[in-house]
C-alpha cells in the first residue's frame, strides 16, 4: 500500500514539474530551457506541450537545415527551435532562443536566473561575472561570440560552452578606423576590457543552449 502511495505521489509530482516548466521562462546552464531538457525526445516534447510543439525544418547557421521541433511557434517571445543529436533515440542537442536570431527590437522572454537573456550588454555581463570576459572578434562566422568568463561568477552558473551568447553593437556607434580594426577583421579573442568595445557596449542578440553529450 506503502509503495502504491509513492508511486502515486512520485507521478503527480513529476507531472506538477512538467506543467511549472512548460510554462517558465527560465534557462537553466547544463539542465534545461523551460521544458526542454538533456532527456527530452521529439516525441516526448510532442506529447508534453501538444498543440504548442510542431515538427518543422530549422536552420542552424551558414545553409544547412536541420529536422527538429518549433515550441510556442506563435509567440515570438517565447518561441524555442529545438534540433535532437544522433543519439538512439536521439534527444535535445541545440536549442536556439527566441528563434530566428538577431531580429532587431524583439521582446524575448527567456532569461537566467542570473537575467542574462537578449539585450544584456556587455558592461552588465562584466558586472555579473566580476570581471572581464573574452569574447571573439567580429568579421567571421564566430564573431561576437563568447568563449570565455575567464574564471568569473557566470563560468559556474553560465559556462560558456552551455549558453552560446553572441554580442553585436549598435551600427549607429561611430568608432575611429583604429578603434574598429581593434574589434573587427581576423578570427581571434578579445577581451571584454577593450576600450573600443567598451565604447560600443554591444548587447546579446542571439542565445543558443548546447547539452554536453
Amino acid at each position: 500500500m506503502r509503495s502504491s502511495l509513492a508511486v502515486i505521489l512520485c507521478a503527480i509530482g513529476l507531472a506538477a514539474q512538467t506543467q511549472s516548466t512548460a510554462r517558465d521562462t527560465l534557462i537553466v546552464p547544463g539542465v534545461r530551457v523551460g521544458p526542454v531538457n538533456r532527456l527530452s525526445t521529439e516525441a516526448s516534447l510532442l506529447r508534453e506541450l501538444g498543440s504548442a510543439a510542431v515538427v518543422a525544418d530549422i536552420e542552424t547557421g551558414e545553409g544547412n537545415v536541420e529536422r527538429g521541433l518549433l515550441l510556442y511557434n506563435d509567440d515570438p517571445a517565447r518561441r524555442l527551435a529545438v534540433v535532437f543529436n544522433n543519439e538512439m533515440p536521439p534527444h535535445a542537442g541545440f536549442v536556439f532562443i527566441c528563434y530566428p536570431a538577431r531580429v532587431e527590437k524583439r521582446k524575448c522572454d527567456w532569461k537566467t536566473a542570473d537575467g542574462i537573456g537578449m539585450g544584456t550588454t556587455l558592461l552588465e555581463l562584466e558586472r555579473l561575472n566580476r570581471r572581464p570576459f573574452t569574447m571573439v572578434a567580429w568579421g567571421s562566422d564566430v564573431g561576437g561570440n563568447v568563449v570565455s568568463y575567464e574564471g568569473g561568477k557566470l563560468d559556474l552558473r553560465n559556462p560558456a560552452a552551455e549558453l552560446w551568447l553572441t554580442l553585436y553593437a549598435d551600427p549607429g556607434i561611430k568608432l575611429s578606423s583604429q578603434e574598429h580594426d581593434s574589434v573587427n577583421g581576423r578570427e581571434r579573442d578579445i577581451p571584454s576590457s577593450a576600450p573600443a568595445l567598451r565604447k560600443l557596449n554591444p548587447r546579446v542578440s542571439d542565445l543558443r543552449f548546447v547539452f554536453a553529450r
